[in-house]
């Protein structure tokens, strides 16, 4: 079952507008319509990006502030916990965008922003300065992009939408679709897909620095001019 997209909508007043006198009426039911707080659907595929950002912005602090591997952790845990709050209170409440149980739309921001600051943080821990853009492009220019916030996966060229579904981002896109329009839809494998990730960032949250796996280069004593000549004495 697909959301309806904004755009989409505007294909009511063509159908109206195409009906000539004394054609039968055409009656359009929405599958599922959006909600009254935001009647157009922009608010909900617009707040895709802050969900993923909060991921990226959470991995860089993780990376130049924290230090150590308990650290690093607990300091993702902890704000992971406290993104998932504050977006879900603007979101839902405030904004009206997210619908259905809070509890679960937290969770599942919780687990997005905490996949996200696990790559971001993990990959400069091993990669060093490569892993910064390297997070970058997988996270805001290639998981983002796919997530399906902003028109459903089947709406993407084939093989990207089925791609996207299996991030992080599309995975939280799907999840928080069906809290707030579909909630008797099977979600077990987006679930699945979404605490898989968690679990790969809290892996390379873990991790070593990566010039550890490095032999380090043999130490050469520097030799003393002096003592040099003294000996050729």
């Amino acid at each position: 079952m697909l959301l309806i997209l904004p755009w989409i909508q505007s294909l009511h007043q063509t159908r109206g507008d195409s009906v000539h006198p004394g054609d039968a009426p055409v009656a359009i039911t929405d599958i599922a319509p959006w909600q009254a707080g935001d009647p157009a659907g922009a608010g909900f595929a617009a707040a895709g990006f802050p969900v993923v950002l909060t991921g990226f912005l959470g991995g860089v602090f993780i990376s130049f502030l924290i230090h150590g591997r308990t650290r690093r952790l607990t300091t993702a845990l902890a704000y992971s916990a406290v993104v998932a709050v504050l977006l879900t209170v603007v979101f839902q409440p405030i904004l009206g965008i997210l619908h259905g149980n809070p509890l679960l739309n937290a969770v599942t921001i919780a687990l997005t922003a905490l996949s996200g600051t696990g790559i971001i943080a993990g990959l400069n821990t091993l990669l060093g300065r490569l892993g910064l853009p390297l997070g970058v492009f997988f996270l805001l220019l290639l998981a983002n992009p796919l997530s399906g916030f902003a028109m459903p996966a089947a709406f993407y060229p084939a093989p990207w939408g089925e791609i996207g579904q299996w991030l992080a981002p599309g995975a939280a896109a799907t999840l928080l679709k069906a809290h707030s329009y579909f909630p008797h839809q099977d979600i077990h494998t987006a679930w699945i897909t979404l605490a898989a990730w968690a679990a790969i960032g809290v892996l390379l949250l873990l991790s070593r620095h990566g010039h550890a796996l490095v032999r380090p280069a043999p130490v050469v004593a520097p030799v003393d001019p002096a003592a040099s000549a003294g000996s050729v004495r």
